[in-house]
Order: C-alpha cells, then sequence, then structure tokens
C-alpha cells in the first residue's frame, strides 16, 4: 500500500483549515476546532449556594488536568481539585462566607470560569408577607408565613423544603416548601413548637437550615354565646320600677384544647369541655360604655345611673353553663309609656383550664343585653 498520497492529502486538508482560520478570523476556528482539540468547560455557568453549605462542589470537563484560581484570593486555599477518570471537580471543604466568587479554569490556551455566588443563610424578614410562626394555640394547626430571600429565585422550588416538630412528637421532614404552610393540629402534651425553612444542595444532598423559629402555644379562652338570649320583664306601677330577668346567655366551651395526631395527614381537633370550664363571676354595669344606653318615653326625665340601674342578681350554673342576670330599673317617672336601649355587663372572668398541657386561657367576657319595655 503506498501511504504518501493518503498523507499528501491529510496535510492539504490541515492547511487548508489553518489558511482559512487565518482568512476568517479566530471565532470561526473557536466553533469549528475538530473534535480531537482540548474541551475545557464548568458544567455550570453560574452557581448559587448558602453560607452555610459545608462543602461545594463544582463540575467541570476537560481532557487534561487543568489549574485553578479564585477570586477573590483568600477563598483558593479552601478548593481542592478532584481529576479523575469519573471525577472532574473544584471542592470547596469550608463554608464560604456570602458573596460572588469567581472560579477560573486554564489549560493551555483555554480557559473556562465560573461565577459562585453564596447567599446568607436567611429568608427575607424585610418582606410584609414574612410572620414566621403564626400565634400558636393548642388543638388548631401549626400555620407558617415564610419568605425566601430573592437570589432564592435562581434555585428550583423543589429544592427548599419545611421542617418542623410538635413537642416530643418525632420531626417531621421534606415537607414541600410554601409561602403558607398548615401543618397538623397542636397536641396539649407540645410545649415547644420548632419550625425550619431547609435547602438541600443536589449534588450531596447536605440539607442546609436557612431558617429555624421555636414557639409556645397557648390555650384559647372560651367565649359567650347570646343568640338565645331572653329578657322578661315585670312592670310595678306602684313603685315605679321595672325588673328584667336575662336568661340563654352561655359559656361557649366549643374551643380547641388538645389533638389526635396518630394520623398527621388526618389530625384531629379535640375540643374542650364544661368540666375544662372556670367563671370567675364579678358581673357589673359597664356605665362608662357608650354601649350603654336607655331611653325612656313618656313624661318627665329619666337618665340611667348607678342608683336608677342596678344589676340586682347575676348567677351562673357551672353544669348547664348558664348565666341569669336580674336588672332593676327605678325612679321612673309616672307617665313613662316605654323603655328601650342596652346595658353592657363585664367583669366576668371565663377560663379553660388545659390540665394536660398545664395552661389556661382566660379572657375578661362582657355581654351587651338588648332591654326593651312597652306599657
Amino acid at each position: 500500500m503506498n501511504i504518501v498520497p493518503s498523507l499528501i492529502l491529510v496535510r492539504d486538508i490541515v492547511s487548508r483549515f489553518f489558511a482559512l482560520c487565518l482568512f476568517s478570523g479566530i471565532a470561526y476556528c473557536a466553533a469549528h476546532t475538530p473534535l480531537t482539540a482540548q474541551t475545557l468547560a464548568f458544567d455550570e455557568k453560574s452557581i448559587v449556594t448558602f453560607d452555610k453549605l459545608q462543602k461545594t462542589v463544582l463540575t467541570f470537563t476537560a481532557k487534561t488536568k487543568p489549574t485553578f484560581s479564585v477570586l477573590p484570593k483568600s477563598a483558593e486555599s479552601l478548593v481542592s481539585m478532584r481529576f479523575t477518570k469519573n471525577d472532574n471537580i473544584l471542592l470547596v471543604e469550608k463554608p464560604l462566607p456570602a458573596g460572588t466568587y469567581t472560579f477560573t479554569l486554564k489549560s493551555g490556551k483555554a480557559s473556562a470560569q465560573t461565577t459562585l455566588t453564596v447567599l446568607p443563610s436567611a429568608l427575607d424578614t424585610t418582606s410584609p408577607s414574612h410572620q414566621g410562626i403564626m400565634p400558636l394555640f393548642y388543638g388548631k394547626r401549626l400555620a407558617l408565613h415564610t419568605k425566601l430571600p430573592a437570589g432564592a429565585a435562581a434555585l428550583p422550588l423543589k429544592d427548599f423544603s419545611i421542617d418542623y416538630q410538635l413537642g416530643n412528637e418525632p420531626k417531621n421532614q421534606n415537607n414541600p416548601y410554601t409561602e403558607s404552610f398548615l401543618g397538623p393540629n397542636i397536641p396539649a402534651a407540645a410545649r415547644i413548637i420548632i419550625a425550619s425553612v431547609v435547602w438541600t444542595y443536589p449534588l450531596t444532598g447536605e440539607r442546609v437550615i436557612i431558617w429555624t423559629q421555636r414557639s409556645s402555644p397557648t390555650q384559647i379562652p372560651p367565649e359567650l354565646l347570646v343568640q338565645d338570649v331572653k329578657t322578661e320583664t315585670a312592670f310595678d306601677s306602684t313603685a315605679t320600677s321595672l325588673t328584667l330577668t336575662v336568661r340563654g346567655i352561655r359559656l361557649n366551651t366549643d374551643v380547641p384544647i388538645d389533638a389526635d395526631n396518630r394520623d398527621p395527614a388526618a389530625s384531629r381537633s379535640i375540643k374542650a369541655t364544661l368540666g375544662d370550664a372556670e367563671v370567675q363571676n364579678n358581673a357589673a354595669i359597664d356605665f362608662a360604655s357608650p354601649e350603654t344606653r336607655l331611653e325612656a318615653l313618656g313624661s318627665g326625665a329619666w337618665k340611667a345611673s348607678p342608683e336608677t340601674l342596678k344589676l340586682t342578681e347575676s348567677t351562673y350554673n357551672d353544669k348547664s353553663g348558664e348565666f341569669l342576670f336580674t336588672l332593676t330599673v327605678s325612679g321612673l317617672p309616672q307617665g313613662i309609656r316605654s323603655l328601650r336601649g342596652a346595658v353592657k355587663i363585664g367583669g366576668i372572668i371565663g377560663k379553660i383550664v388545659n390540665r394536660k398541657a398545664g395552661a389556661v386561657g382566660s379572657k375578661e367576657l362582657s355581654v351587651v343585653v338588648p332591654m326593651e319595655w312597652r306599657r
């Protein structure tokens, strides 16, 4: 076989290629370099991480082992290179402070760069939508309102998650991140609630906590139910006095007190009963309230005052949860035809005693009683 013509042909092709490079410019050569030429490139042109990440991996492609440099230079001592048949990486072996870093590879005349942006491990707490753990109550759901930092927009949302722990219950990890997150109801045994936002570094699986908060639940106090209120009136024309008996005001103990989380996906709230309630009944008419107003129609003037309007009876039935109030109106003018308005009664302390949690939900309760009497 005569190989001389073949060698002449190859030499001619190469000569024409380099002549075309000289004629058309370097850009043409770079775009049409033969496959056997040196390849040098980072796999990602820009990278975003957080400053609590313990190890950062920058992968690259190279035919021969390159050299590297880092700006700022202070970070260079933290970086090592692994160049094997299976691994071409720069490894940052310690956490980097928040900032921007430029990594450069060189091999012969070829070079490649990538930019690493390191974010502070924190959320955007300046955002109005970031409120952290919302107020916690026994038997109510865990709720978070958080906001990722602006720089995290460059990262896939799926890499973020939410962890939480309710007291001594097992930690619940890797819940998909959402700015408004709802967890299960809070059991009475939970004294401390811990919630975290976590970023998972895809290349190593390392989990970085970028925000965490601890909070304690409280007990919701009771309220008063007034939809069944009834007022009975009795007028004494001799004494020109009016007696009003108010019934149907009840203590509402239908408030959460505990939770059944045996199945977290079907968390169930447990409500209080009258047995969990206590009442301090120091009921009194609130004359300073604008809601206390009575208008008498007829001859003569009359005005509600501590002398003319009195709460003469106030009882609470702890078996039924019902209050009974008796009010006496006196000093009415002889020609009175009707009385209408409302009276605010306060001074009642209602409590839910959560014995399992060792917590008490206490609140001063008041009620505005509508009053109307006509001859």
